[in-house]
């Protein structure tokens, strides 16, 4: 079974409600994904994201040791070899839609494409290891409307992830960074990470700045049972 913590109203969903919170962060590898490189004749509909090198800070401020890629260097590849032994996965960049589900933009692995793409399809028999998975990008838990193919959350708990954090819609970049600042801040003082993310929405909430739902409810907690 798998389990959804939500972070604001109920919804309908795949996933259910789960009864508790999900595990401590005690990781030894961390992999962060950052800004991965997209071809020029891309950069209007993948524009670079001026706020992802905060969010890499903030995983940084909870676990110095996180090896990060980024750029050319985020290849699906290399991100896929880096899964297989993580214990957190984080990724801040941009996040795709299609008929099969959302996906995560990484850069090309030859000059023929124009970037990369990290779906569901990808994830079986990577995360053995993986006990936190946060998809920071647009739409990274959308459903397929058309298929049978898992959600993102779906696939990363299916293939041994324990807990994955994404976003329900379009996110606001410089309110992402802001709140996976508070997340990784309440993670480093031992909150589980489902509570860590409350906390940071209940932070976002009071911020003026953000005090709309679009801003501070964005994101959900899915915890695999």
């Amino acid at each position: 079974m798998l389990d959804r913590f939500p972070v604001s109203r109920p919804r309908p969903s795949t996933l259910s409600q789960p009864r508790g919170l999900g595990p401590r962060p005690s990781c030894a590898v961390k992999v962060v994904v950052e800004t991965p490189f997209v071809r020029a004749r891309n950069a209007s509909a993948l524009p670079p994201l001026g706020d992802v090198a905060a969010e890499t800070a903030a995983v940084r401020g909870a676990f110095p040791s996180a090896e990060v890629l980024k750029g050319r260097e985020a290849k699906l590849s290399a991100v896929l070899g880096s899964l297989r032994s993580a214990d957190l996965f984080h990724y801040a960049g941009h996040g795709v839609a299609s008929r099969s589900g959302a996906g995560l933009v990484l850069s090309p692995e030859s000059d023929d494409e124009d970037y990369a793409v990290l779906d569901a399809a990808r994830l079986p028999g990577m995360l053995g290891r993986c006990r936190i998975a946060v998809l920071s990008a647009c739409s990274s838990a959308e459903e397929s409307q058309e298929t049978a193919v898992d959600s993102l959350p779906s696939a990363f708990l299916r293939a041994g992830a324990r807990t994955v954090v994404a976003s329900r819609w379009a996110v606001d970049s410089r309110a992402s960074a802001v709140l996976m600042e508070r997340f990784y801040g309440e993670l480093r003082a031992g909150v589980e990470v489902c509570g860590a993310l409350h906390s940071a929405e209940a932070a976002l909430r009071r911020n003026p700045s953000y005090q709309r739902p679009y801003y501070w409810a964005a994101y959900e907690c899915y915890v695999g049972g």
